[in-house]
């Protein structure tokens, strides 16, 4: 049987052709993932706000595979309207299903608490407006952004080189661009303590032990934390060499609001 360790919901934009193998190259052993998608024409807060109605709905669809956590897998989506704005899906989530709940903005934070981060700096895909929302929501939890660098994406493109029909012009960029881009605004912003890298679809996966070698700080990626905060969920602690420092924690500290940040990747 698939999943006989756990069963993961994910709920995606209809858009995002990148989360879902990642999710299933990740996948440990006896763990299976299982998605819905909800429409979404393009990635502007309005259509976001409106792609998110579907959260019901979609976490009904997952939840008659029988799993046991459902996680609303789009960054953007979880933090457009500023603080307790993921808070609020969860709530919604759990109440039409009666199933444990997360979504992708909620699993950065634990991931940056659990890591000891107060500062980082963003790479995106997203527009300025979107990325401008996105430091409010970090801020009002209370990470301090020193920098952020956006490609300016918000609409599909019709045509893209090689592809002949194309699902999203973000997913199909190579990781090559997310490495460039987060090295970029590490440049920009050397005192940040870590990089983020927000959007599950954008491709990171290959890219974070690399950038944490060359960046010497610990990389998060709205993927990589929400696959490994999904797991946590379930009580399941699976170490991966090759997916940054936070997946090499299989103990969670319990961390006071106090606590002083401190650490660095050795180079």
């Amino acid at each position: 049987m698939y999943g006989w360790r756990g069963r993961i919901g994910v709920i995606v934009p209809a858009i995002n052709t990148t989360l879902e193998p990642e999710c299933h190259r990740l996948a440990p052993e006896g763990v299976s993932f299982h998605f819905a998608r909800m429409p979404l024409a393009e990635t502007s807060p309005d259509a976001l706000v409106a792609m998110g109605k579907y959260a019901k709905e979609k976490g009904r669809e997952v939840a008659a595979a029988g799993v046991d956590l459902i996680v609303f897998a789009c960054t953007s989506g979880s933090f457009t309207l500023g603080k307790g704005h993921d808070e609020d899906i969860i709530r919604e989530l759990e109440d039409a299903t009666g199933i444990p709940a997360m979504t992708t903005s909620t699993a950065i934070l634990k991931a940056l608490r659990t890591l000891d981060i107060r500062s980082m700096a963003i790479a995106s895909p997203y527009s300025d407006e979107l990325n401008a929302r996105q430091k409010i929501f970090f801020e009002e939890n209370g990470i301090t952004v020193h920098g952020m660098a956006g490609l300016g994406f918000v609409k599909q493109t019709p045509h893209f080189p090689l592809s002949a029909r194309p699902v999203s012009h973000v997913g199909l960029q190579e990781p090559a661009v997310a490495y460039k881009l987060a090295r970029q605004v590490h440049g920009r912003s050397p005192d940040a303590q870590a990089i983020l890298i927000s959007c599950t679809n954008l491709r990171t996966i290959d890219v974070i032990q690399k950038l944490e070698r060359d960046c010497g700080k610990p990389v998060v990626t709205s993927n990589q934390a929400t696959i490994w905060a999904s797991l946590l969920g379930l009580s399941i602690r699976e170490q991966r060499q090759d997916c940054g420092t936070l997946f090499t924690l299989v103990q969670i500290p319990d961390q006071p609001a106090d606590a002083t940040p401190n650490r660095r990747i050795s180079r």
